[in-house]
């Protein structure tokens, strides 16, 4: 595995190349108040996919929650790449919502992207999530697997976010180089906690605050790196507003 490869492979965790040459490495860790605030946004579109009995847009907020998650907390690194939400697509299959909640059952993007299966159960304003998706990303030299599972219990009304839900990620990345093909493996977990998070009437946080968590861990070839961190974002008073609390 040659450093050209190395450097890649870290860089589609999120991680540097350097951290991938030792046995383990330790990071300090930043809190990125930004997508705490949109994490809020995330949560209230997938209560308003799931109220108008849209499986495509309930299935999509949730596979982007989990990106939006684990950009809340970083490592402090030189090189990074932040995950981005995935491109939102039809989905095909056993995929229901009603007042009920939704259950999948073998859904898939039309273009075979993704899978998802599991049950968003609706009672009220309470939302419980019971979720697992798999994802396959693919480029000229890199192929990516992501298994996920979204977990826990939320309240998601017209003007209050509160509960927690929680997330698991394992990765297996293929590099395909001149010397072959390396795999990188990767494990992320993930935990967000709305403490009575404010809506205004477009439904954007205006108070409240919330809690996150990452652990993370990256190996290859008996290498690995990991870091693990948490942080508090309060929101508002205005739309948009999100702060690191001390």
């Amino acid at each position: 595995m040659n450093q050209t490869t190395l450097r890649l492979a870290c860089a589609a965790l999120g991680l540097c190349a350097a951290a991938c040459g030792g046995d383990e490495s330790d990071y300090e860790t930043q809190t990125n108040p930004q997508y705490a605030a949109l994490a809020v946004t995330q949560i209230a579109g997938i209560g308003s996919s799931v109220d108008q009995a849209s499986p495509d847009g309930s299935a999509s907020g949730v596979l982007s929650l989990g990106n939006v998650a684990q950009n809340i907390i970083t490592p402090v690194i030189e090189e990074q790449q932040l995950r981005r939400p995935p491109v939102v697509l039809p989905l095909v299959g056993d995929c229901t919502c009603d007042a009920g909640g939704c259950r999948f059952d073998g859904c898939s993007a039309d273009d075979g992207s993704w899978t998802i299966d599991g049950t968003i159960d609706v009672s009220g304003d309470t939302y419980v999530f019971d979720v697992s998706m798999t994802q396959t990303l693919e480029s000229d030299s890199i192929t990516t697997v992501n298994e996920l599972t979204t977990s826990g219990e939320i309240t998601i009304g017209d003007t209050l976010i509160d509960g927690h839900l929680s997330g698991e990620l394992d990765t297996d990345i293929s590099v395909t180089d001149e010397d072959g093909t390396t795999h990188v493996a990767a494990w992320f977990d993930w935990g967000l906690t709305a403490v009575e998070i404010g809506l205004d009437a477009n439904r954007c946080a205006v108070s409240g605050s919330v809690d996150a968590s990452v652990s993370a861990e990256a190996e290859s070839g008996g290498r690995d790196v990991d870091y693990n961190g948490s942080g508090t974002v309060t929101l508002g008073p205005a739309c948009g507003d999100a702060t690191v609390a001390p």
